[in-house]
């Protein structure tokens, strides 16, 4: 009850000292300030709906990765003179951050949103891990079919010439990143690496050295010393502990089943040799898998080195921020 009577008496003192305020004010006054309420009412409290600002909460939800809800917001503005070309594009960057398909683009030969759709296709494929692609294999990019037609208008931007705008620019930086990722990078790439400055392009010059020629142990050789030898297939591949015990176990329960046959005692002898044959198979087929596991935490790592590098050197633009520069 005390806390009820408190705020109703500072409600009555507020609403006297706007009457005086009001009375004692010019001619005029208080219809503006009545105004300026109902705008401050309308618009969210603090004019948070008008559209300059709903426009620029939009880029903001769109930079921290709330596409949809940024969608939301560009599309509120359908009334608005501010939906313009460069707004329809935000949506169109909204639509592609929700992987949206091509059909809702609604400027799908725009070069800005094709560099778009190609920056996140590359940022899906930096998360998989697949062996580095010969050069008379490698791909890239050539539009067939339909998608040729789609991409018709789009598709010349990425065979220019080096111009001193910022998107060919990352257009570039884009292709040289996928063929790297491909393992395949083209005279042309080679020579406009400088682009990523000195230490980025030292980095990914042997990135791409890892995957032309990888570091690689194999399968068949390792099995093959280990069968000669317990033990050697696993000091192959990198595994000394490994090595030193498959080769002390086989040695151990070997020498136990011919002391044991010696000696006469054969049914012993028996067990002991099956202990070796199980210890022997398991050392042959341990180190065949070694090496694979040897080969695959060789790609896991260069990938990650890849995906560790785009992350933190930030080498290509953000389409918005590309589009806010055109401004």
């Amino acid at each position: 009850m005390n806390r009820f009577f408190f705020f109703s008496f500072f409600f009555l003192v507020f609403i006297f000292f706007e009457y005086v305020f009001a009375q004692e004010a010019p001619s005029g006054t208080s219809e503006l300030l009545q105004t300026d309420r109902n705008n401050t009412f309308l618009n969210g409290g603090n004019g948070l709906f008008i559209p300059e600002r709903r426009l620029e909460f939009g880029k903001h939800l769109l930079r921290s990765g709330h596409a949809m809800k940024a969608e939301v917001e560009f599309l509120s503005l359908s009334n608005s003179p501010l939906f313009n070309e460069k707004t329809k594009l935000l949506i169109d960057l909204s639509k592609i951050e929700q992987n949206s398909p091509l059909q809702e683009i609604l400027f799908p030969d725009s070069p800005l949103i094709r560099y778009a759709i190609e920056k996140k296709e590359f940022e899906k494929k930096l998360l998989t891990i697949h062996p580095a692609t010969p050069a008379s294999e490698a791909q890239t990019w050539e539009a067939t079919g339909s998608e040729a037609q789609t991409w018709e208008a789009a598709g010349s931007y990425r065979e220019s010439n080096i111009s001193g705008d910022k998107l060919s620019l990352n257009v570039i930086k884009l292709r040289i990143l996928e063929e790297i990722k491909n393992g395949n990078l083209s005279e042309e790439s080679r020579g406009q690496m400088y682009l990523f400055g000195e230490n980025e392009a030292t980095f990914l010059k042997d990135n791409l050295e890892k995957r032309v020629s990888p570091v690689e142990k194999s399968p068949l050789l390792a099995g093959v010393l280990s069968a000669v030898l317990p033990g050697a297939g696993r000091l192959y591949t990198g595994n000394y502990g490994d090595a030193f015990s498959s080769l002390l176990l086989t040695g151990i329960f070997g020498y136990l089943a011919y002391e044991n046959f010696s000696d006469g005692y054969i049914r012993s002898g028996v067990i002991f040799s099956a202990i070796t044959a199980f210890f022997y198979g398991g050392n042959v087929y341990g180190s065949v898998v070694s090496a694979k596991i040897f080969n695959q935490t060789e790609r896991e790592n260069r990938e990650k080195e890849l995906l560790k590098f785009y992350q933190n050197e930030k080498p290509l633009d953000e389409p918005l921020d590309l589009l806010e520069g055109e401004e």
